[in-house]
């Protein structure tokens, strides 16, 4: 339904998640993910940056029905 980039300035030594199924991962780098909205109903899900040792950086995202 659409394709979206988000980054993170500074961003280093982590790993991307998605909290749930209305979304997926296209590709990752870095400091950048590409998603794919996969669900036309209106929603929310979070994308999370993982750090060992450090907290988590959370992008809550909210989709519009379609």
């Amino acid at each position: 339904y659409g394709e979206e980039s988000y980054t993170i300035i500074g961003a280093e030594n982590g790993t991307w998640e998605i909290s749930n199924n209305k979304a997926k991962i296209i590709s990752t780098n870095e400091d950048t993910i590409n998603i794919e909205v996969i669900s036309s109903r209106s929603g929310n899900f979070v994308i999370k940056y993982k750090r060992y040792g450090y907290e988590d950086i959370e992008l809550p995202v909210t989709i519009d029905s379609l």
